[in-house]
């Protein structure tokens, strides 16, 4: 039942509490001094009303210890008018009603019958969005409550409070584990910190966040909300939030936010989302003390690459969940779920579960095979006829077709944590199995078809020796393969010397330009037609420059190789003020296809420049950004990079 606290250090002051309270009735308030060891033996409290005076040292210390104690009862100050002002400023870290006493009777009764009779149970839409967390991170995690106990630990409530850093892949999980860790406490419905109102979690965008920023940001948030027990901040991209404003969040963990942070909560908890270092060469992003500050527990999140048993399983009750919903009947057959296990799955779950829900709202067979498959942007997944062409995937979804040189190249491809794929950066020679497995493949290809070249004209050397023109044809055709071979052997080469990037900025447009002109000769040789469209003001990205060169040089050099004489390259770079992950970027895109019309007109499919996208994907990761290539139709390789880039100018 409800039970009202009456606190004031001077008796006859606490039984006047008592009579301008007015409650009647069972059960009756408990009167005590501004000593917490007067109420060690009541019941839990629904409200205290405090009654301040003095140097308020006693009730400070009183508010402090039983605010802990019982994080959900609700706080009524009551103090003269020259005691109030001085009230507010000293209890601001106390989510509470302050009221003029005696002058403001029926205001205190108000405030205490409001808080006494609060029901402690959810609203059904509080339950419902509860219920969809807990399910859902059911399905994303079922096969990891096993094996990593971390997961259970955050969300016990004996560890209440405690700040967390969240690791992985975008995609991973890491906002649906925060709102869970969040949330989980409430399942106990004996639990009284489910009335409404009285949780609140508000989720911060950190990248490229500053000082100045970080209460602009908070204060209207947390302006916005009710008095509540238990707040969670997450801060989401700490990471890549500035470094100073990440000293700034160290000191507010460590210490507590500032007085205008104050006052909305009883209890506060930080959640910290970071990209996934873990295995890598170490991200210098995350300022050390803060990830100590926030890394009390510290979860890595398994990218889907090392979970790839649990998918059958994910698939299975993902469109059983959806099913359910609607009352009906739909399997993923065997074959599918096989293709499924074929994709690399760079956005990770969130990315297989968006193919799983797209198929299912697009399909209307009751037994789903591989060719119901549906991929983002609604095209099939998988299909019989271009199983003999490999498809070379990157890091993003394909963008969509680029407009003409006349018009805007910087539309912003469509992306999907609640969030956008944030995919972390990687050290380009942090490669994972199915990363190595595409090397090994792309190798092979520029490897073996030279070889098989140089087999053939040996054999027939021996018969057409005494052919002048065969050969010298053959040593033609061998010196070009050889060429070609060692360029392989170049490339693999300076890869493996690369270090850890650095950071800083860097004129694509410029470079764009030198490499055009060095390979003028080539061009007007071959008559092909180069239109660029280079943003000269902002075309700067920030990251290494010697790896961007290596990467932009192999893009455009293979694409003006693969080209038909006669054929034309479109090169465009681009400043996008909010084209990746909602911050700057610079937007690169190379298109080449051939002058004929119609089928066949021999423009090489991406996959003849695998190796090349391979590294140049690797590199453009390990920067921040994102790679795309894809096909156009049979006539058309389009390439497009993303890099981070410094604001306009």
């Amino acid at each position: 039942m409800s039970k009202l606290w009456i606190v004031h250090r001077t008796p006859t002051r606490r039984h006047a509490l008592a009579r301008l309270v007015g409650r009647t009735g069972e059960p009756e308030p408990e009167l005590g001094g501004a000593a917490p060891e007067d109420f060690e033996s009541k019941a839990p409290p629904s409200a205290v009303v405090l009654g301040v005076e003095g140097d308020f040292d006693l009730e400070l210390h009183f508010a402090d210890r039983v605010a802990r104690a019982h994080p959900d009862a609700r706080w009524i100050i009551a103090g003269s008018a020259v005691d109030l002002p001085e009230a507010r400023r000293l209890f601001a870290g106390l989510a509470a009603d302050f009221v003029r006493v005696p002058s403001e009777r029926a205001a205190l009764r108000r405030a205490v019958g409001s808080a006494l009779e609060r029901r402690s149970v959810d609203t059904l839409l509080d339950r419902g969005l509860r219920r969809v967390v807990w399910e859902r991170f059911d399905r994303w995690f079922e096969d990891l409550t096993d094996r990593m106990p971390d997961l259970l630990r955050a969300a016990d409530p004996a560890r209440e409070g405690v700040p967390i850093l969240l690791r992985g892949e975008p995609g991973t999980g890491r906002g649906l584990l925060a709102r869970y860790v969040h949330h989980h406490d409430l399942r106990d419905p004996s639990r009284s910190g489910s009335a409404p109102g009285r949780v609140s979690f508000v989720r911060i965008g950190c990248a490229g966040m500053r000082t100045e920023r970080l209460l602009e940001r908070l204060s209207p948030r947390l302006g916005a909300l009710p008095a509540c027990a238990k707040l969670t901040i997450c801060l989401e991209d700490v990471d890549r939030a500035d470094l100073d404003a990440q000293h700034e969040l160290r000191d507010w963990i460590e210490t507590g936010p500032p007085d205008r942070l104050l006052g909305v909560a009883t209890r506060l908890r930080w959640i910290g989302l970071a990209s996934d270092a873990f295995g890598r060469v170490p991200e210098p992003d995350l300022d050390p003390g803060l990830e100590q500050s926030l890394g009390a527990l510290l979860i890595r999140i398994p990218p889907l690459r090392e979970r790839a048993d649990f998918i059958p399983r994910f698939v299975e009750q993902t469109a059983l969940a959806w099913c359910n919903a609607r009352g009906l009947r739909r399997r993923f057959t065997s074959p599918a779920i096989d293709v499924l296990l074929q994709e690399p799955w760079p956005g990770n779950l969130r990315e297989l579960e968006s193919v799983v829900l797209r198929t299912l709202a697009t399909s209307d067979a009751l037994e789903i095979g591989p060719e119901d498959l549906r991929l983002e942007d609604g095209g099939p997944l998988w299909a019989p006829e271009a199983q003999a062409e490999p498809r070379v995937r990157a890091s993003e979804p394909p963008p969509t077709p680029p407009v003409e040189p006349s018009g805007d190249v910087g539309a912003e491809p469509e992306r999907s944590e609640t969030g956008a794929p944030d995919a972390p950066p990687a050290a380009p020679t942090a490669l994972a199995a199915d990363e190595v497995k595409r090397f090994i493949t792309s190798i092979e290809h520029e490897v073996r078809n030279p070889l098989v070249s140089i087999a053939t004209l040996v054999k027939l050397l021996q018969e057409r020796y005494d052919d002048p023109e065969f050969r010298e044809r053959f040593g033609r055709v061998v010196d070009s393969d050889v060429q070609r071979i060692e360029r392989v052997m170049d490339r693999l080469s300076r890869l493996s010397t690369l270090r850890p990037p650095e950071r800083k900025p860097f004129d694509v447009s410029a470079f764009i330009e030198e490499l055009l002109e060095r390979q003028r000769e080539r061009i007007e040789r071959r008559r092909l037609v180069v239109l660029e469209e280079l943003d000269q003001r902002d075309g700067v990205c920030l990251g290494d420059e010697a790896q961007l060169r290596f990467a932009l040089e192999a893009l455009l050099e293979k694409s003006l190789e693969l080209v038909p004489d006669r054929g034309d390259v479109y090169v465009a770079a681009r400043h996008h003020p909010e084209g990746l992950r909602g911050g700057p970027s610079l937007r690169v895109l190379i298109r080449f296809q051939s002058p004929e019309s119609g089928a066949g007109g021999g423009v090489p499919s991406a996959s003849e420049m695998a190796l090349d996208v391979l590294v140049a994907e690797a590199i453009v990761r390990a920067a921040g950004g994102f790679l795309t290539v894809s096909d156009g139709g049979g006539r058309e390789t389009l390439i497009v990079l993303d890099l981070p880039a410094p604001p306009r100018h």
